[in-house]
């Protein structure tokens, strides 16, 4: 007889064994809350969780990007509030400097101010900075903002937001000891041309004594040295405008005398004769009138190719208005602007201002006969200064005691200022007069000196004075500067410079010699690699409000500026709404990922706290039946007892 009772221990046993090892998974995923705690739990599952878990943490890390990008913005966009009401203010002294009733002392408070909200303007920019980069210096150009689990990345540029990249600040010059030679007090107005890139550039005034004509210094209205006046009674009451039919003058060369014979109600000239009899009695030629432009006459010299138009002035024209030109053979520009003068002298007349003028203004000198004498010379004339506008008592020709001056005899007249007038009369006849009234113009200068601004090459210390020995190229030409004036602006283009001068006795302008400054320019900050900045932007001074004009143009620069800070807070308000939209996508995404990724790998706590209930229970079964199991041998053997 045989017994397997082995067999059913190694049954229960096994059985036993099996029961351990769901027990302890169970227990495992009770402990760790997963359901998958190795690739045998689930090797599909666990592939789709490990991807999942890849994009929740690529979402989570670009949330915290974009979280930290956002608060980049914010910061540069804080600093941009300010510098726009810093541009603000700065608008607002420049429309009040724009008052012509502000003192010196108002203006230069306003300038004061000026200055240093522009050297604040540029103070914010090189110092606001995020994690160790300067954010309104320029160096934040197409910075990547890691916004998603892929890696998109939208960027972000910011422009320099300094006062010289805004063109609100100037560029100062600073006079070197001991070259002020010239009498400059300072200098102004610093052009962007001789600021250049780069701080330290060496520039220098030179001034030149003035030589004007003669060796005295008047001058024609436009600068070119000359001793005669024009004699321009009427001058500014009626234009003359000359045209040449088909090109060319066809008539004899000669010089023309034109007359005025009628005038319409309207002020408009409805007639005209003209003669070129070189001397004599004038023999006159009636001239043929035809339509001209905007409701005048043009009148035909004969069959010369030459036609005139009249054009009033402010005052209406009278019959005997006369004016002369030249028309040469030939010609294709006989045309000039006509001399004019009130009468029928025109011409047989003419001046001469001899000496210096010692006068310490400029002046404009109008010069009328106001005195005629039997023998048709001016013997008596009234001086104008101020162009004419108005004139002084009459002042008599030297020698003049009442009794007429032989027909033809030059009068000299002492017009102040140190200058001598000559009335050179001629031969006059019936129809050739003095007439009370015609008058002689010139500019007189105050003594002042040619200046020219020089760029130099190279500068070294000799005895302990900066002296500047390279080559000097000058900018622009010559200036000619009078006494009396208190600034210039030399240079030429963008490179000028204006020179302000202070006074000598009472007059002001320069003396001769050479007045050497140096440039220290507005800029903006230098950027090396990675956006690094590795020179901060300057502003050694803010937009000059000195004066109402240079308000205006500092006004119009206040404006663009803010037009470009708006334009910059407009891009970075979008930015930061696009990021945080990205950072909502961002999270919600990461939110339902995380669920999925939680479906799959977590354990049901409820359920798996049933299964391991009911694997204890069947453990303790277990050790229950393998404990009778072993006692099965010992119930056998007591069979075999006595």
């Amino acid at each position: 007889m045989s017994f397997g009772i082995s067999n059913y221990s190694a049954a229960t046993l096994n059985a036993l064994n099996e029961n351990e090892a769901l027990l302890a998974q169970s227990i495992r995923s009770l402990a760790s809350g997963l359901r998958i705690n190795s690739a045998a739990d689930d090797p599909a599952g666990l592939a789709i969780s490990t991807r999942l878990t890849s994009q929740i943490n690529g979402l989570n890390q670009a949330y915290r990007n974009t979280q930290t990008g956002i608060n980049l913005v914010q910061t540069a966009s804080g600093a941009l509030n300010e510098t726009t009401s810093i541009l603000q203010r700065m608008q607002t002294l420049a429309v009040q400097a724009g008052n012509g009733t502000n003192s010196a002392t108002d203006v230069a408070a306003m300038q004061s101010e000026m200055n240093q909200l522009t050297s604040q303007l540029t103070s914010i920019s090189n110092s606001i900075g995020f994690n160790g980069r300067t954010l309104l210096a320029g160096g934040v150009r197409d910075l990547h903002l890691a916004a998603g689990a892929d890696g998109g990345s939208p960027s972000l540029t910011i422009s320099a937001m300094d006062a010289a990249s805004l063109g609100v600040a100037a560029s100062t010059a600073t006079l070197t000891a001991g070259q002020n030679t010239a009498n400059v007090q300072s200098l102004t107005h610093i052009g962007a041309g001789l600021s250049g890139s780069t701080n330290g550039a060496q520039y220098q005034l030179s001034a030149t004594q003035m030589v004007g004509s003669a060796g005295n210094n008047i001058f024609t209205s436009a600068g070119v040295a000359g001793t005669s006046g024009t004699a321009a009674a009427n001058a500014g009451n009626e234009a003359l405008t000359l045209t040449i039919g088909g090109g060319t003058y066809t008539g004899a060369t000669a010089n023309y005398q034109v007359q005025v014979t009628s005038v319409g109600v309207n002020g408009i000239i409805t007639g005209a004769q003209y003669s070129t009899s070189s001397s004599g009695t004038p023999v006159w030629t009636q001239a043929t009138a035809t339509a001209g432009v905007g409701g005048t006459l043009s009148f035909g010299l004969g069959a010369t190719g030459i036609s005139l138009t009249f054009a009033n002035g402010a005052a209406a024209p009278t019959v005997g208005d006369q004016f002369t030109f030249a028309a040469t053979t030939g010609a294709t520009q006989a045309a000039v602007r006509a001399t004019q003068a009130k009468g029928p002298n025109i011409g047989n007349e003419t001046t001469s201002v001899s000496n210096t003028y010692t006068g310490t203004t400029d002046a404009q000198y109008a010069v009328r006969a106001a005195q005629i004498d039997s023998n048709n010379n001016v013997v008596g004339v009234q001086v104008s200064t101020d162009g004419g506008k108005t004139f002084g008592t009459t002042v008599a020709a030297t020698g003049y005691t009442g009794v007429a001056f032989v027909a033809g005899t030059a009068a000299n007249f002492n017009i102040g200022n140190g200058l001598t007038l000559t009335w050179n009369q001629s031969t006059f006849n019936a129809n050739q007069v003095a007439n009370s009234g015609d008058t002689f113009t010139f500019n007189a200068v105050a003594s002042g000196h040619t200046t020219e601004l020089l760029q130099l090459a190279d500068a070294t210390q000799v005895g302990g004075a900066a002296k500047f020995t390279g080559a000097a190229a000058t900018i622009g030409t010559g200036v000619l500067v009078s006494g009396s004036q208190t600034s210039a602006t030399l240079g030429a283009g963008a490179a000028t410079v204006t020179a302000n001068f202070g006074t000598v006795g009472s007059a002001g302008g320069l003396s001769a010699g050479t007045a050497a400054f140096t440039v220290t320019a507005a800029q903006a900050a230098v950027i090396g690699a990675g956006g690094t900045t590795v020179m901060d932007a300057t502003a050694p001074a803010g937009l000059d409000i000195s004066n109402p004009a240079a308000a205006g143009a500092a006004l119009a620069s206040i404006s663009s500026a803010l037009t470009a800070v708006q334009n910059q807070q407009s891009q970075l308000g979008g930015t930061q709404n696009a990021l945080t939209h990205a950072l909502n996508i961002d999270s919600a995404t990461a939110l339902n990922l995380t669920s999925a990724n939680s479906n799959i790998t977590d354990v049901d706590i409820a359920k798996e706290l049933v299964n391991e209930t009911r694997l204890k229970t069947t453990q303790q079964a277990a050790l229950a039946m393998l404990a009778q199991a072993n006692q099965m041998p010992s119930l056998l053997l007591k069979l075999l007892g006595p």
